[in-house]
């Protein structure tokens, strides 16, 4: 078998494992070190003095088959190991690249590279230099697939994001049409990938109004949010007088409590290294409680009781909850979460369909970057959204808001302190309804370490018996009252519109690579594992 069929064999079988993927069959450290493997056979080869001499031999289309495969290994275990360890992802993406572009008479490899350049570039900047990195390797993906960039004036047509790479499968021993077309298509995906992640990254920058108009028309798009949602330097925002459905506390936590929380969630803590979070096999997760909480003697029932005594003097309803559902986010400054509601569906007989949360908070334990969080009055039932309100992330500040609200989180609108900046956030929801999520572990589960931290003795001697009256902040939550912009008529006020409408531009998620092969909760969606996908896996 000659070196260039052993290896695509070898990647196609880890193509398969990552299509196949269950933590049963195959964990992602089998997956890594098959492409490991593969990538120490092609260097060995290359280092070889007899292997040079065959690979002098072969004919244009086996070089270029071994380039393609070897381009690819390293684009595929960036991907697969970024979560974990960023630089060398952006190294593997780099030379990803710099194989794929001395592929003779095909562009068509490098554009992926391209893409991951970009995006990496993008979530990971602290300077406009790596911005303006980013903005050259999109605008270069886009002009390798024979798209228009921003600049042109030519027309093109644009989908969502790509939610899966693992059907890149190498075939360089095929000549088929149907593989031929799959390729197209996966080239043409990366494509409008890439316009998605350059039109993003020009909505947020400063002075680019225009630029961005331009650029969402060219992909069919006929709104945005506007500036004033997006920028936190743009236009004019309202501390709010007084709303029902929305409140916010500072110092919301004691001294100590804050600092055994912050502990807790920590980027390198057991909770998130344990639940291989941002991983592709990652997709949602979270917990719940019973209540009334049978003690509050540990450092994760004591912030939730303090957080329940506090929303229940704004928002009453909370009083009838009988569970509490928890999890926890750790973002980079560019990191967003894309609008969503918490909900889970009722199957049960007499069942209402889509249940909310009584409420549902936001404590920000880190706030160093990052953006601030939308709350819309757009609900399922009323479909439309006319206004909202953003609360800007403070150290030590929770948010509140009626648990039917369409919601996101934005990325930050400047540049971070530092690429070791995380934006931390501990979110509760009360629920009058069992939210379907698997139970908390008590501090003695032995199979991880996480439980046992976040469980661990709080000090009595420093534990505050009840919370401050302090009136809540309303200088923190600011109304929004133009959440839309019309991108032909920018001046015009939008009517009441349904903010997940297709037409409007809110591609402002998370920033991961595009390789995603979690099961479950990967609707993201916080179904509580009622779903179909998410019952697959529970």
């Amino acid at each position: 078998m000659d070196l260039l069929q052993a290896g695509s064999e070898a990647f196609n079988e880890a193509c398969t494992m990552l299509d196949n993927f269950t933590e049963a069959t195959a964990g992602l450290d089998d997956i890594e070190e098959l492409l490991e493997t593969i990538l120490n056979l092609l260097s060995s080869s290359s280092s070889d003095g007899s292997e040079k001499t065959k690979r002098r031999k072969l004919d244009a289309d086996a070089e270029a088959g071994l380039l393609t495969l070897h381009s690819r290994t390293f684009l595929l275990l960036g991907q697969l190991i970024e979560h974990k360890d960023h630089v060398r992802a952006f190294d593997l993406y780099s030379k990803s690249h710099a194989l794929a572009s001395k592929i003779p008479n095909d562009d068509s490899i490098a554009v992926e590279p391209c893409v991951e350049l970009g995006r990496y570039s993008f979530k990971y900047a602290v300077d406009e230099k790596m911005l303006d990195k980013a903005k050259q390797h999109l605008t270069r993906a886009i002009e390798l697939v024979g798209e228009p960039t921003p600049t042109s004036d030519s027309d093109s047509n644009s989908s969502s994001k790509s939610d899966s790479k693992s059907d890149s499968k190498s075939d360089t021993n095929s000549d088929s049409n149907s593989d031929s077309d799959d390729e197209e298509d996966d080239v043409f995906a990366a494509g409008r990938e890439a316009k998605m992640y350059l039109a993003r990254l020009i909505c947020q920058s400063s002075a680019s109004d225009a630029l961005a108009r331009k650029h969402l028309l060219e992909m069919d798009y006929k709104y945005r949010l506007s500036p004033v949602v997006i920028r936190s330097s743009a236009g004019v925002v309202n501390p709010v007088e007084d709303e029902t459905f929305v409140g916010a506390w500072d110092d919301i936590y004691s001294p100590n409590l804050l600092g055994r929380l912050q502990s807790c969630f920590l980027p390198s803590s057991p909770f998130f290294s344990e639940h291989k979070y941002n991983s592709p096999s990652c997709g949602y997760f979270s917990y719940k409680m019973p209540l009334p909480l049978k003690s509050t003697g540990d450092i994760l029932t004591s912030a939730i009781s303090r957080v329940h005594k506090t929303v229940c003097s704004r928002m009453p309803k909370t009083k009838r909850a009988t569970w509490v559902e928890w999890w926890c986010h750790s973002r980079h400054h560019n990191d967003g979460h894309s609008l969503h509601y918490d909900y889970i569906f009722s199957d049960d007989e007499g069942g209402e369909g889509a249940r909310h949360p009584l409420a549902s908070t936001v404590s920000y334990l880190e706030a160093d970057c990052g953006g601030p969080t939308l709350i819309t009055d757009q609900t399922m039932s009323n479909g439309l959204s006319s206004f909202g309100y953003k609360v800007e992330p403070k150290k030590n500040r929770l948010l509140c808001f009626e648990g039917n609200r369409l919601h996101c989180v934005l990325p930050g609108s400047e540049l971070p302190p530092s690429n070791d900046s995380r934006r931390v956030t501990l979110m509760i929801a009360f629920w009058e309804f069992d939210p379907g999520a698997p139970m908390t572990p008590e501090k003695s589960e032995k199979a991880f370490e996480w439980p046992g931290v976040v469980r661990s003795e709080y000090d009595e001697a420093v534990r505050e018996e009840s919370i401050a009256a302090d009136p809540h902040n309303n200088d923190a939550i600011l109304r929004v009252d133009k959440l839309i912009e019309d991108l032909k008529h920018p001046e015009s006020d939008v009517g009441p519109i349904d903010l997940l409408d297709d037409g409007i531009f809110t591609f402002f998620g998370a920033l991961n690579s595009g390789l995603v092969i979690a099961k479950k909760g990967v609707c993201s969606l916080n179904c509580g594992g009622k779903c179909e996908v998410c019952r697959q896996t529970m």
